[in-house]
Parts: C-alpha cells; structure tokens; sequence
C-alpha cells in the first residue's frame, strides 16, 4: 500500500519532480513532500545503481540524494530529508540514465560479485610489463562516469556569499529539549547566549512526537540570539566555532541584497554541545530498498509531516525506544508488527497499548521487493545465532538498532569512547569550557534530556562568575530493559552462513561481506578499512555505517569492538558549499588592489599592467601596432 498524506491544513506548495508538477505543503521537506505524493524511488545508489528511497529524516540521509535548482543554480547531491519545500522547487533525481525506473547502470548490480571493495585497484592497473598509469588513467574515466554524484553546474555562481565574525559568553549547538533547555538556564542571569540548529524548525526529536513540552521550551528562550538553518561544522582550537547560515536557500524569490548563505566564525567564552543522536540501523539482507527507513524516520513524517509511510509496518528494534513509536502508527491507521530482538521482556506502558504482533528473539534477516519492499524473511534467535523463521508480508520496514550519540564536534577535540552497556560511542575526555547535553551525552529520555541541558546552562553560567545554584547532571540511559547488541543479523542453514547482501553503508554500496573482505585481505586498521572500502567516506561522513562497520570488522578479527575507534571526524560535519568558503572574496576582491605611486605614470603611457608580487606593475608599453613580442623586444 502506499504512503499516505493524513490531514494537514497548511498550505499547498507547488513544486516540480523529474519534469513532473507535484504538490506539498508548508513546512515540508522534499523526501516528505515525495513520500506524500506516494514516490518511493528517488535515486539510484553510487556503485550498483540500486534503486533507493528514503532512509531518514535529517542529514545522515543515505538513500535520496538529488539535484536541485537549474542552470547556474543548479546544486547536486543534495539530501531531500534536509531541503526545505518553496514554491517552483525543480528537483531532479541523478545518477540513472536513460530513466529512474529503468537505468541501465543497474546491470552493475548483477555482477557485483565481481566488483567487491577495492576492486578498482586490482583489475585496471593494466599488464605489468606496460609502465606508468595510462591504463588506469583510461579506466578511471569510465569508472568516475559510472559512478553515482550528481552533476554540477559549470557556469559561475551568481550568488553572493558572506563571511562574519562574533563573540558571545555562550553558544548553544542543537536546539532539540536538551539545548533549549540549555539555552534558558544560561540566558537566566543575562548572559548572551547563541542558540544554533540546523534545521529550519527548533526541537529536535521534539518535533517527531506528539508532546506540549516544545512550546513550553520555546517559550523560555524569547530573547536569546537565535540562528535556524544554521550547521556548526567545526570546533577548532581556542574554542573557536565555525557555522555556515543558509540565508536564502528556502526561499524561491530571494532578496538580491541578502547573501545566499553566511560564513560564522564564532568565538564563544563557553560551549554546550548538545547535539542529539542518531537512530541506527541493523544490517540485514537488502536494507536498502524502497520502504526500509529508521524508527525515528517514519515517526518524523508521521507527526511533523503527517505522512503515514505504509499501511502494513513491520519494526524491527533491539531496544525499547521504539514501542512509543509503534503505538503511534497503530493509532494512524497501520498495521503493526513488531520484531524484538531481546527475549520476552517485562511489560513496558508502552506495550500495554500496543494492538499488534510481537515476535521476541526474532530480527529481519531478508528484505523481498525490488523498487518497493513487500515482504520480509524473519530469523528467530537460537542460542546466540539466528535461524530463518517466516516470511510476512508488509510495504515497509523501520528499524531501531539503538542511538548512537552525535559525537562529531567533540571528536575534533577529544577522541570518543565506548560504551558498552548502550552499545554506542559516547564523547570522550573532558574539555575545558566545553559541556555536552542530552541524547549526546547517551541520555534517553525526554525529561532526563531537559535536566541535563538546564545542568549544562548552569554549569557554564557559574563558569562565567554568575551566582547560579548547580544542578547535578543526569545518570546516562533511561531504558527499563538493556539493549541487545545487535548490528548485523546472519542467519545459518546447513551450517553455512545464508550469502546476503547487507548494506553497511548504503550511500557508498559498502555491504558486510566488503567489510570482511578487507579483515581477509589484512586491512585491519580502521584508516585503511575507510579507504579500501570506502566505509564512511560518503556525504554523511559515516553517520549511517561506522559503528556497523567497525563491529562487523571486530566479529571478523574475533576482537570486542572496544578495541576499534572510529576515524576522525574531520570538519565539516555536514558538506558545506564552496561558495560559503569563498565569502566575498572573488573577483577584485579576491585580494586588494596595491597600487605604485607610478601607477597614473604607466597607465597614461598606455602600459599592460599586471601582478607582479603584491603590486600592480607594468607588464609592457606597446606602441600602436605592437603585440607582446614585438614590445619587450623593442624595449629591450
């Protein structure tokens, strides 16, 4: 059954799809304005051209990447669940030809089997007796032509860019429960505080559920500096912030005096990072089709877009957030069953109400469906393995395979650390007027999340000499019931491992037989692991698969996953524009202009000048007639 749009009185948007006019509605992303108009294929994926949908709701989007804008306003591989809907949106889908259905770069898919990670690298170096690179060289065109980025645009940017600078006593990053909380405590004894999100709405995770308290926060931070659109990147020496603000990029009739989007660089006395976390996934066969997206994902179009992903809905979870969310899609309408990966586990209140089919011990283990799912095989527990079960039918698959912190920003600083008992990454040391809030810190629930911001706000406040009562921060967790460690679902039959293909990353096509490739052919380090497989390497810097991938790698080499750290996250933390980068400094104001006080002298005696150092000086004096050879030929 297909998505459906559930009642929304906010107003049409008319946009254009593939060539196609379509509608959606205020405050609408792009994924969510095509899931509402029932369009489940989007894009094509880098390496095997499979056909792909929505898998998120935020910027980890691995699945719909797309072009957006036309002509010198063209911009490609942008994410759809970040893009906000205005009016003469035209967007396209990449990486297919001739058409998004029928795409002939699918035919990779049916040889993958020869084309596992690195394969590149062992096939095209051409004979050994033939020296030097020019066969790879020649293969390397067709390869970049095969492979799965858009296109940009080759004709100048006709957008402004602009670079600012401020300081202020405290910036806030993340504006879900934690950082509005935050965010008031410090403001309270008058300190100026910047509240930064990236997305164009505060809250959060807020904002996927249906709760009062958002107001109530929102409330709280009425005459604090507050910046939406707005990406903190990078944190760098000295506590130094970098952000990029998009200023104009929501909207379809832009004032040509503002710029397009603005460059911060940001000095603040003191930091909160409160950053959130993101909802993993488990990889299992075919993860990636059409209809398989995360919990939080489907709950996200559900209460912010009113979009209801399916009609029959199988959850996967290894963990209990994701029970209040099954509840919710039952009230809409759906049909719900649940996949738990633990054992028969105590009655949560969630569980009370929940009208649907609980399987315990049991994982998804095969997705069936080529540009829709429509089924799904099950792999029930034996022992500490699985084994297939059932085949049930359903159109779509949302998986929680636990949170993991959205550490990135503290890593530039620290290295991070693992946490077994909630199977994730959690920030590391600690750093000096730096303090972390909320979901980051592995705090789970909603009013715990708020305590913590508002410990944090004060905390930083007392920092900064102010006569502020602390408060104790909250204990990690929140879940009645532990986790199950559980990243990758393999099932046996006749004592072999049922051959899969399992996406690991899926915006790179890096599956976990690539991953165990690697470990056999001794790439065992987690620097040359990215590299061979391309693990992480995608536009959202492996906040999808790192930490699948890193537990696959130590399944392999038989080692706890403690013994593995992820890869730097380097700055950015999402793609910025070049443009933003750039600033105003194009053109004559790439550098300034330095003039010699013989400058009217040469010009008036007709002189080509040019750059010579840091000065315009005279390049030749033709006379009439004369090119460049026949002047500095003369003068000489």
């Amino acid at each position: 059954m297909p998505a459906r749009r559930l009642k929304n009185s906010k107003p049409e948007i008319n946009f254009v799809w593939n060539g196609r006019k379509l509608t959606g509605r205020s405050g609408d992303t792009l994924a969510a304005a095509l899931l509402a108009n029932d369009i489940q294929l989007i894009g094509r994926s880098f390496k095997y051209h499979r056909p792909r949908s929505v898998m998120s709701a935020g910027v980890h989007e691995s699945g719909a990447l797309v072009t957006v804008g036309s002509g010198a306003r063209r911009d490609a591989n942008i994410k759809a669940t970040t893009q906000e809907l205005y009016p003469g949106l035209i967007a396209t889908s990449q990486n297919a030809w001739p058409s998004l259905r029928c795409d002939f770069g699918a035919i990779s898919n049916l040889f993958s089997k020869f084309l596992p990670a690195g394969f590149y690298y062992k096939t095209f170096m051409g004979p050994k007796f033939i020296s030097g690179t020019g066969v790879w060289m020649q293969f390397e065109k067709l390869i970049r032509r095969a492979a799965g980025m858009g296109a940009a645009t080759k004709l100048p940017d006709p957008d402004n860019y602009e670079h600012a600078n401020a300081v202020c006593d405290v910036l806030v990053i993340g504006a879900g429960p934690a950082g509005l909380a935050a965010a008031a405590a410090a403001a309270k004894p008058g300190l100026d505080v910047w509240l930064v999100e990236q997305d164009f709405e505060l809250g959060g995770e807020l904002l996927n559920q249906s709760t009062a308290e958002l107001s109530e926060l929102t409330e709280q931070i009425k005459h604090i500096k507050v910046l939406t659109r707005t990406t903190a990147f990078g944190l760098y020496d000295d506590g130094i912030v970098g952000l990029v603000e998009r200023v104009t990029d929501h909207l379809s009739t832009p004032n040509p005096a503002l710029p397009r989007q603005r460059f911060w660089t940001i000095r603040p006395r003191q930091i909160i990072l409160a950053c959130g976390a993101i909802e993993q996934m488990i990889a299992c066969g075919n993860n990636d089709r059409p209809g398989v997206m995360s919990v939080s994902a489907g709950r996200a179009y559900l209460n912010r877009y009113h979009i209801l992903p399916g009609e029959s809905i199988v959850i996967a979870t290894n963990n209990d957030s994701a029970y209040a969310a099954a509840n919710e899609f039952a009230t809409a309408g759906a049909k719900v069953t649940m996949l738990d990966a633990r054992p028969a586990i105590n009655k949560l209140a969630d569980m009370d109400k929940f009208p649907g089919k609980i399987y315990f011990g049991c994982a998804p283990l095969n997705v069936h469906g080529r540009l829709r799912i429509n089924a799904l095989d099950i792999a029930r527990r034996a022992g500490d393995k699985f084994q297939p079960y059932k085949k049930i039918t359903c159109d779509s698959l949302l998986i929680s395979g636990g949170w993991a912190p959205t550490i990135h920003l503290h890593a530039q600083r620290a290295a991070p650390v693992w946490n077994d008992e909630f199977a994730c990454f959690v920030p590391g040391d600690a750093l000096p007027n730096i303090f972390t809030a909320g979901a980051m810190r592995a705090i789970w629930h909603t009013s715990a999340c708020i305590a913590s911001g508002e410990s944090a706000g004060r905390a930083a406040a007392i920092n900064l000499g102010c006569n502020v009562r602390h408060k104790p921060m909250p204990a990690a967790g929140g879940w009645r019931h532990p986790i199950a460690k559980l990243f990758e679902v393999r099932a046996k039959q006749k004592n072999k491992f049922i051959n899969l293909k399992s996406f690991v990353d899926p915006q790179n096509d890096v599956t976990s037989d690539d991953v165990r490739l690697a470990a056999r052919e001794g790439f065992v380090s987690v620097e040359h692991l990215k590299r061979y497989t391309t693990l992480g390497m995608a536009t959202d810097g492996g906040k999808v698969g790192n930490v699948i991938g890193l537990s696959v790698m130590a399944d392999a080499r038989n080692l706890p996953i403690s013994e593995f750290t992820p890869t730097t996250f380097r700055p950015p933390y999402t793609p910025i524009s070049l443009g933003a980068l750039r600033g105003a400094y194009t053109k004559q104001h790439f550098r300034p202009i330095r003039r010699t006080p013989m400058h009217a002298w040469n010009c008036k005696h007709r002189a080509t000048m040019t750059i010579a150092g840091l000065w315009q000086r005279p390049w030749y004096f033709a006379r009439s007639g004369e090119k460049l050879d026949d002047a500095y030929i003369r003068e000489a």
